[in-house]
């Protein structure tokens, strides 16, 4: 992915979506032109964000549950500043990702079998120092066991810090007052079925806003995580 020419002052932050190298049931080094890398020279292609058991691959299909690999070269030009940050959209139930071989960004523990993974949906930031590096070498390591899709689901953006922090920041607050505004008017509408019960219409209106509003708050920046330590098991239900 060539971004050289790209100015993140003026043009915002990058979908990182795309063309992704894809290693089924190996979890390549993530140091750049190691030797591990060189031997593999005839990747899968695959689009991401995409669930790996969805991927059109004439002669191949892949089940949900395993652990794979994804590798994405991002060239950056003179035009991006030596600390540069990742939004990460929950790519994966459990990951691991290295820039230019460093660990930069993980959830939960991905592993080769369901008994050393732990899964976890958190979506993440990451800032790298790239110096002068003019190429970012982005590898996640993917691991499921427990969700019937497997793979990405979300997109990865990159940015400047500031860019990145505003847009996370702004999506909290919008979703935090979107999901407190509906439970608060379903608590309102609630008490008003409970003084008048021959009147249903209120009680409806509050179970509809109490769905929407926890919906808000389990979806997205998954507000929910910030005040209890939900398991996959259960958050996933």
């Amino acid at each position: 992915l060539d971004t050289s020419e790209w100015d993140p002052d003026t043009m915002g932050m990058i979908d990182l979506s795309g063309e992704w190298e894809f290693y089924w049931r190996d979890f390549i080094s993530p140091i750049p032109e190691s030797d591990q890398q060189a031997a593999k020279s005839n990747p899968i292609i695959l689009k991401q964000p995409g669930l790996w058991n969805q991927a059109d691959i004439p002669g191949s299909y892949f089940p949900p549950d395993g652990f794979a690999s994804l590798r994405l070269v991002i060239r950056i030009g003179e035009k991006w500043p030596q600390k540069v940050a990742f939004y990460i959209l929950e790519p994966a139930n459990s990951y691991r990702m290295y820039i230019n071989g460093q660990l930069a960004a993980s959830s939960g523990q991905p592993g080769m079998d369901q008994a050393s993974t732990l899964h976890s949906l958190r979506p993440r930031t990451a800032e790298f120092i790239r110096g002068e590096q003019e190429e970012l070498e982005i590898v996640l390591h993917i691991a499921n066991y427990i969700d019937r899709e497997g793979g990405r689901k979300r997109p990865i953006y990159l940015g400047t810090t500031n860019t990145i922090k505003k847009m996370r920041n702004r999506r909290i607050v919008s979703e935090g007052l979107i999901g407190g505004a509906l439970l608060i008017i379903g608590l309102y509408n609630l008490v008003l079925f409970l003084v008048r019960r021959n009147e249903r219409l209120p009680l409806a209106f509050s179970v509809v806003c109490f769905v929407f509003g926890i919906y808000a708050l389990f979806s997205g920046e998954r507000l929910i995580l910030l005040f209890f330590d939900i398991p996959f098991e259960l958050f996933g239900k």
